[in-house]
């Protein structure tokens, strides 16, 4: 069951990678509202009066752009890879690792959203932000679980 709610946030925050992170307002005089179509509300694309952050146009083959592909993908590359290859020797490491990556995704997301130039998130920085935050915390419960667990097997 934890395995399978690690899996599912691990796709979302994969997928957050193409969602709208933030808007910032260009200044100025703004044109009036225009209704727009339900793929406009979603997916906003840059106009005169608002530039909308989206988190795939900063990859590229550099460290900016690895960076960005490491902080959406890491989960993803943990549960389908990791967690079968590594031993008792290793756990520690991986969970230590695990919460290193998380604190630093949600930092990345920070950066990649322009928070700190004024800009105002949108839906892709808080599904990418809960989507880790619920990665993490259940790897924190499957610590508990997996010892529980481990010991009850060992009796």
């Amino acid at each position: 069951m934890l395995h399978k709610v690690r899996l599912i946030a691990a796709i979302v925050l994969a997928c957050a990678i193409f969602l709208p992170l933030s808007e910032c307002s260009q200044g100025g005089t703004h044109s009036p509202p225009v209704s727009k179509s339900i793929s406009q509300q979603l997916f906003p694309q840059t106009n005169a009066d608002t530039t909308y952050q989206y988190a795939y146009r900063w990859l590229s083959f550099t460290w900016f752009g690895a960076v960005t592909a490491l902080a959406f993908t890491w989960p993803l590359v943990l549960v389908l890879f990791v967690r079968r290859c590594i031993g008792s020797r290793w756990r520690w490491f991986f969970q230590v690792l695990e919460l290193l990556l998380c604190a630093g995704t949600i930092y990345w997301l920070y950066i990649l959203a322009l928070r700190g130039f004024g800009a105002t998130w949108l839906y892709g920085a808080y599904i990418g932000v809960f989507a880790a935050g619920i990665f993490t915390c259940v790897g924190v419960v499957w610590w508990f679980v997996g010892r529980q667990h481990a010991a009850e097997e060992e009796v």
